[in-house]
């Protein structure tokens, strides 16, 4: 059996990283999204405060809407980084909705409610009066899973249509 390494933080430090890291990170518009040089389909958002660092890595693809990605937050420690919190996600949305999906992670984001590192359980807004967005989540920052979706027209049952949707899980590494 391996011998641990006691690192000196704890969970709830990883996750206080993970919310400003979220303040700055895709939903804000506030970071350059950067392309890789050998492939324009991979995607790279980082952030680093001290001894932490945020990678979101995001596929895209030019024959569908459809996206996938790992986000990973490492600790430095003793000159190398330890891995210490991991998601995976992917699926679908069309352009048009991303607006939208940025605003419901937003507010989850400055609520620091973490639903599966996504957005609340239910959210509209105004601004966009036939979308809604909803996050199904289990668990929580040490081990979860979910789906989100974004309906039009979702109270209408009639006429309701999911328009793209994201699946996701995680967990802490420590």
């Amino acid at each position: 059996m391996k011998k641990k390494i006691d690192l000196g933080i704890t969970v709830e430090d990883v996750l206080k990283f993970f919310w400003l890291a979220k303040e700055n990170g895709w939903a804000s518009g506030k970071v350059d999204v950067k392309k890789d040089r050998f492939n324009p389909n991979l995607k790279r958002i980082v952030f680093q405060k001290e001894r932490f660092f945020y990678q979101d890595k995001y596929w895209v693809t030019p024959v569908s809407n459809s996206s996938a990605g790992t986000t990973t937050i490492l600790f430095l420690y003793n000159r190398i980084w330890i891995p210490v919190w991991w998601m995976s996600y992917g699926g679908e949305y069309p352009k048009e909705v991303i607006p939208f999906l940025k605003e419901a992670l937003m507010e989850n984001i400055r609520l620091k409610q973490f639903k599966g590192g996504r957005g609340r359980c239910f959210f509209e807004n105004s601004n966009y009066p036939d979308l809604t967005y909803l996050n199904g989540d289990t668990g929580d920052f040490s081990s979860f899973r979910g789906r989100e979706s974004i309906y039009k027209g979702f109270n209408i049952s009639s006429t309701k249509k999911e328009l793209g949707f994201h699946t996701y899980q995680g967990m802490s590494l420590i």
